[in-house]
């Protein structure tokens, strides 16, 4: 036989809110500048140090065996 199923009310009394001060919020007193540029295209190219030309890439080809 299952047991009895506990109570799922607090015995206590639960917790009420309660009225507090009202939280004001108001904007900044100097609102914020935005400068909208047109994208423009740069002249110079970044400057890149030289390195040796060679990239490696490694797979794994193969799974872990599934544990649990």
């Amino acid at each position: 036989m299952p047991v009895e199923t506990p109570p799922t009310v607090p015995e206590e009394l639960p917790i009420v809110a309660t009225a507090a001060l009202l939280l004001i919020q108001l904007p900044p007193e100097v609102p914020s500048v935005r400068v909208k540029l047109p994208p423009v295209q740069t002249d110079d190219p970044p400057e890149i140090e030289a390195g040796k030309g060679l990239t490696v890439t490694v797979a794994v080809l193969a799974q872990p065996p599934l544990t649990v």
